[in-house]
């Protein structure tokens, strides 16, 4: 998912990208107190469908925030990056 999700913004322009942030950003707030009331490891599939719109907008956050664009500045090329899924950024408890 983190590739797609990589690849995606470097397909999508600025624009698309602000407004996808723009009504993401509106709605965060419910979305997070939504997605509070499950267990992370076992959310039903329309809540994990949130969940992957919210990992979209941590994707394209710094695009907005930082680049000014889709592409790191003087970045290595993104179809280079392939993430390890099973690397888990979690704690195991």
């Amino acid at each position: 998912m983190e590739t797609a999700r990589n690849v995606q913004r470097h397909r999508a322009t600025m624009d698309e990208i602000r407004s996808f942030a723009d009504v993401m950003l509106r709605e965060l707030d419910s979305i997070l107190a939504h997605l509070g009331t499950f267990e992370l490891q076992a959310l039903p599939s329309q809540a994990q469908a949130l969940m992957n719109l919210v990992l979209s907008l941590a994707e394209v956050a710094p695009a907005i925030e930082f680049y000014k664009q889709q592409a790191v500045i003087d970045g290595y090329d993104p179809r280079r990056f392939v993430a390890d899924a099973s690397f888990k950024l979690s704690p195991a408890y």
